[in-house]
């Protein structure tokens, strides 16, 4: 089968009125509405707060494929990739592959099962629901909804498509956790039954795809088993799930190298779902690093901080929270002092070594945790909001 040429491609369809992580639900109603006669939108429920939540199909084989994004409404690095996917379906319906997939499979999309999340900025509903931790009693509307749908679909596979914190890196390495696959433990014991050795299989194809663009960038999340979690539950029932965490990428922000590397990765699936997927490389698939916690996003070393007579040379660890403006359309970011001390087992996203020069915030020459990260080293380094300014 040709290739559609992805990278070369991938500029001209993308979706370009997602251009950054703060998307709008009225923007997801635009889309929604404006898709041509190829898909068929369908409006599920809704939220909590009477926010619509939809469905996008497209397809007419009678093998179910399920994708849904922001279940967690403030990890919507997948929303974007989602309708990059719907532009390459209309704009290439003619090549080989698309009408190979539309022949053989229904795709149904749920751009945004958590809306009121999204809106809030939490992972959690706006009755503070976790809805991938309510697969089992499903209380919230919004897993209501994703739970017929599966019910109904039964689909063969499915996608559950998160975002993840800047805190991941990949194994030993300094590299970030850009994308993390998982492929759930049905119980306690963590065995491999058949759907796990397919979905392993599967994403050890997608792992290849992602590492050709961003070599090293991708990580293992853990397989511990989670009682009441989505992909736990729907391989307990019978229902082959890939999760995949989006994280960051140094100087994407906005994830939106991340948006691609997705787009690129469940486009791959596709193809091999089409082609028959093979339970034969589980070990390629735990052969990917399992996710670290050693990130920070700046680690400034080798700063000297005084209080009374006491002297010491210390590492700091520097974190950024970041939370959408009142109009939704930036990020205003608050940074902070998240540790001190010896963090030579720790990397930076970004890294500065003070070489030993003091602290002053102003008013001491000690650093309190917690506090904003607002201070000078020395008379060459000064940090605003933790960024670097260098005199």
């Amino acid at each position: 089968m040709e290739k559609i040429d992805v990278l070369n491609i991938y500029n001209a369809i993308k979706e370009p009125e997602i251009i950054n992580r703060l998307i709008k639900h009225s923007t997801i109603k635009r889309l929604v509405k404006n898709l041509n006669s190829k898909f068929k939108t369908k409006k599920l429920g809704y939220s909590v707060l009477g926010k619509e939540i939809y469905s996008i199909e497209f397809g007419e084989g009678k093998r179910n494929i399920l994708l849904w994004s922001q279940m967690h409404g403030n990890e919507p690095t997948a929303t974007g990739a989602i309708f990059d996917l719907l532009n390459l379906f209309d704009q290439y319906s003619e090549t080989e592959l698309v009408s190979a997939l539309k022949r053989e499979f229904k795709f149904t999309f749920i751009p945004m099962l958590n809306p009121d999340g999204a809106r809030n900025w939490t992972r959690v509903n706006a009755l503070n629901i976790d809805l991938n931790r309510d697969a089992i009693v499903r209380e919230a509307p919004e897993s209501k909804i994703l739970w017929k749908l599966v019910e109904d679909l039964k689909p063969e596979y499915s996608f559950n498509l998160h975002d993840q914190r800047n805190i991941f890196n990949v194994g030993e390495t300094d590299k970030t956790a850009t994308v993390s696959f998982l492929s759930a433990s049905f119980d306690e014991s963590r065995a491999i039954n058949n759907d796990r050795a397919l979905t392993m299989s599967l994403i050890a194809e997608m792992n290849d795809t992602v590492q050709e663009l961003m070599p090293g960038h991708v990580g293992r999340y853990t397989d511990e088993f989670y009682p009441t979690a989505t992909g736990d539950n729907l391989h307990k029932s019978g229902f082959k799930n890939i999760l995949i965490e989006s994280g960051t990428y140094p100087n994407d922000s906005e994830r939106q190298i991340t948006r691609k590397a997705n787009f690129m990765a469940i486009l791959k699936a596709f193809e091999v779902i089409l082609d028959g997927v093979k339970p034969d490389r589980t070990e390629d698939y735990t052969n990917i690093p399992n996710n670290a916690k050693r990130l920070y996003d700046l680690i400034i070393r080798n700063v000297r901080i005084s209080s009374n007579s006491t002297s010491s040379l210390v590492d700091f660890g520097i974190m950024y929270n970041e939370r959408p403006d009142a109009d939704y359309r930036n990020m205003i970011k608050k940074s902070h002092i998240e540790n001190i001390g010896d963090l030579s087992q720790y990397f930076g996203i970004q890294e500065i070594n003070a070489k030993g020069a003091l602290f002053f915030d102003g008013v001491k020459h000690f650093a309190s945790l917690k506090q904003e990260a607002n201070f000078e080293i020395g008379e060459k380094i000064k940090v605003v909001n933790g960024e670097i300014v260098m005199h």
